[in-house]
């Protein structure tokens, strides 16, 4: 069923598929068919045995040819010579409007290069042994397999269709495919050196392809198990094992892989030097550097999975970067990187990143990331650091479990030296506070900061007013809010059960310390271990309509030093432990 088939496919791709198959022999006809033509325009399969030495040698299966010469020399436009089972020297091309075929890989070993350089030839079903196949002219390729050739396996530079190429243990790159058109389907490439497949100057398509162990090689300084070079291609269910890289985007590319799998591979994906992908449901499992790196590149993302890598889950660096649906787990150093890039960035999970869950640097322009969920990483849940040439936005983030790391943190958030807005942070169960933001300007709406082992917020040396709205903290160390050399504007915002501790704070609702200026609207300071709000060390706060209740210390503290506190209007006090207010006397 499978010979039939793949003769009949060939057959059909040379013309209308009107012609009638029929043996080579003169009484061949089928007389069952109605409107079969005359033997001259019928279709013929002319059959080569090697070393079949038969005299009334003429095609036909019982008579077959001894040499693929012989049955090119008897052969007609439209006929196909059929090898069957046995070892062959490398034949010439056929003849204008004649395949060659063979019963199948298996069986048909062709010992030598193989050459396709006439226009429209259809080939196929046969192995190559010891050499490779150069196609330089339009190719349709089927059921084709190369083995151990010396140099690339495939180097095709025309247009080629090819299903069902299989190209194991080559001595350079599995299959070259170069200036032209290509559509491949059912790949498998095994131990290529240098890369598994390759376009350069190319467009096309590879739809179920396996590329495995592809071997780094000096002379081409990679060893990618799918490369594009100046190329526009689509690739739909891919599955990588091994290799330098995983697949490889470089010089001005423009790739969609769909349905990609890459195992074990050193760097999963590399997209480079002004290059475009688009990424749909990918994953990358266990690599030895990176997941996904994106440098000097644009890429989209729709259904992403990095698990195990060492250095990065996703790296963008001088990029343009729009994701949606990342999850990256298992990381031994950054989960989620942004240097010197922008774009958006929605639906993401990180999880247990050793250093650093998602982190923004030097963003290029407008940066945003929406429905994040980042927990159980080292050093900081997510951090936003340097000058930023637009808005970095922060909304619906969660970020839970942060371990103490390299540098001795442990914040949720930390924002330094830059500036960040913040919609919806959750903010929980770090072993440093909620939210950092040191020599920053950051604007807080709707946050809920609880059960930190430090502050729910800390905001030192701000750069600009700190802008709080709407935030809850709740059962944190040290303070809920702690404000330190900074200007801060805080409206309806609720902070209790917060407790002392060495080094971080009294146990404050809202502090303010250090030259620090504060105007506290509203909201409800209750049931924290020191008092609801404390103003020290030089500072000057103003605080309005706020309920300030149930705290161990005073309603407010105001330490005798020069610090003050205003109340333009009321405020309600009750049940503090010390009182409403302190005295200095």
């Amino acid at each position: 069923m499978r010979l039939s088939a793949l003769i009949m496919a060939a057959l059909l791709a040379c013309d209308d598929g009107a012609g009638l198959v029929r043996d080579a022999s003169p009484s061949g006809r089928d007389a069952g068919t109605a409107d079969a033509r005359p033997d001259a325009d019928a279709r013929r399969l002319l059959h080569v045995e090697p070393d079949a030495r038969r005299g009334d040698a003429d095609g036909t299966r019982d008579r077959p040819f001894a040499t693929v010469t012989d049955a090119y020399a008897e052969s007609r436009p439209g006929d196909v010579v059929l090898l069957l089972a046995g070892e062959y020297e490398p034949p010439d091309v056929p003849p204008e409007g004649v395949s060659l075929l063979g019963v199948g890989p298996e069986h048909v070993r062709i010992t030598g290069p193989v050459t396709l350089d006439r226009p429209g030839l259809v080939s196929g079903g046969f192995s190559v042994v010891g050499a490779g196949v150069v196609v330089t002219a339009a190719t349709t390729l089927r059921d084709v397999h190369v083995l151990g050739a010396e140099g690339v396996g495939v180097d095709a530079r025309a247009d080629l269709t090819a299903t069902d190429l299989r190209v194991i243990d080559s001595g350079g790159i599995g299959i070259l495919l170069e200036g032209a058109t290509f559509a491949l389907e059912r790949v498998d490439v095994q131990r290529a050196q240098g890369a598994g497949v390759r376009f350069v100057d190319a467009e096309g398509s590879l739809r179920q392809i396996r590329v495995a162990r592809t071997a780094y090689s000096e002379a081409e300084a990679t060893g990618s198990g799918v490369g594009f070079v100046s190329s526009k291609v689509s690739v739909e269910a891919a599955w990588i094992l091994g290799g330098d890289r995983g697949v490889r985007v470089s010089m001005a590319s423009d790739v969609r892989l769909e349905g990609l799998l890459v195992q074990d591979a050193h760097t999963g994906v590399n997209v480079s030097n002004e290059s475009r992908a688009d990424l749909r449901n990918v994953r990358v499992i266990g690599s030895g550097g990176g997941g996904l790196s994106v440098i000097d590149a644009r890429v989209e993302i729709d259904g992403l999975l990095v698990r195990g890598a060492s250095t990065h889950g996703v790296l963008a660096s001088r990029a343009v970067l729009s994701a949606t649906s990342v999850t990256v787990e298992d990381i031994q150093s950054r989960g989620f990187g942004l240097f010197h890039a922008r774009g958006d960035v929605r639906e993401i999970v990180v999880r247990r990143a050793g250093n650093v869950g998602v982190q923004i640097t030097d963003a290029s322009g407008e940066v945003t990331v929406e429905g994040a969920l980042v927990e159980d990483c080292g050093t900081t849940g997510l951090s936003v650091l340097g000058d930023s040439q637009g808005p970095v936005m922060i909304r619906d983030l969660e970020v839970r479990g942060t371990r103490i790391g390299e540098s001795g943190l442990a914040p949720g958030v930390h924002v330094f030296d830059a500036g960040a807005g913040f919609e919806g942070l959750r903010s929980m169960d770090n072993a440093g506070p909620g939210l950092l933001a040191e020599r920053s300007t950051v604007a807080v709406s709707g946050a809920l900061l609880t059960g930190n082992g430090g502050p729910g917020m800390v905001v030192a040396e701000g750069t600009l007013t700190a802008v709080v709205r709407d935030c809850v903290a709740m059962n944190n160390t040290g303070a809920g809010l702690l404000f330190v050399s900074s200007i801060a504007d805080v409206t309806d915002c609720e902070a209790s059960g917060s407790t002392p501790r060495l080094g971080e704070g009294e146990g404050d609702g809202v502090a303010a310390g250090f030259n620090s200026r504060l105007t506290l609207r509203g909201g409800r300071l209750h049931g924290n271990a020191g008092s609801g709000l404390s103003v020290s060390l030089f500072s000057e706060a103003q605080m309005s309509d706020a309920r300030l209740e149930g705290n161990g210390r005073f309603g407010a503290y105001v330490a005798c030093d020069g610090s003050t506190l205003e109340e333009p209007a009321a405020n309600a006090y009750a049940d503090n432990a010390e009182g409403d207010r302190n005295r200095c006397e």
